[in-house]
């Protein structure tokens, strides 16, 4: 299956799961596409390299699973707190057989007290404000590695003169924004 084919496979699930068990605002069906494209911006920055990547918060799997499916090489733990969202990210994961995604069904806050999670990029997308991420990021970072928060053009333009260092995509004729940061570990 390409990669095309799974991510609409992908929006399909969500929809059909949608219907029955709220874990994406209806609402915001039109914003979808946005969505996915800001999750391969991302996957896109990543690159498609044996990369252990954690996603805090993954909720609907947004970027989690476009990650895994644009980047068969990188390896993805996708954390979520609530068990109806990691239902549907297991469903996801077997109908498209994403061998390179991992559902941790934990509360991310408890499960650094007691596990590893050094990996070599960071992402969260509306896990919380960027400032918080970017702490909870340093603080599990044990080497060097990467740190990608989507963010609003709001957020970029009130965040744009502090020291986060920001890179801007330009797809569709839409602009995403992305602070993109190298952790350092001291």
């Amino acid at each position: 299956m390409q990669q095309i084919d799974r991510i609409k496979t992908y929006t399909d699930l969500l929809k059909d799961y949608n219907e029955t068990i709220n874990i994406y605002s209806k609402s915001s069906y039109d914003k979808l596409n946005f969505h996915i494209l800001d999750s391969i911006n991302i996957a896109n920055l990543i690159s498609n390299k044996p990369y252990r990547v954690v996603d805090f918060g993954s909720g609907s799997g947004l970027p989690a699973v476009i990650i895994s499916i644009i980047n068969p090489q990188n390896k993805v733990q996708a954390f979520e707190s609530k068990q109806k969202k990691c239902t549907f990210l297991e469903k996801v994961k077997k109908a498209l057989d994403l061998k390179n995604l991992q559902i941790v069904n934990r509360n991310i806050y408890e499960y650094k007290l007691k596990h590893d999670l050094t990996a070599d990029f960071y992402t969260a997308k509306a896990f919380a404000a960027p400032e918080k991420v970017t702490r909870l990021a340093s603080s599990v970072a044990k080497t060097k590695a990467g740190l990608i928060i989507p963010v609003s053009k709001k957020q970029y333009l009130s965040l744009k003169n502090t020291l986060y260092p920001f890179k801007i995509i330009e797809s569709n004729d839409t602009l995403f924004y992305y602070l993109h940061k190298t952790l350092t570990v001291t």
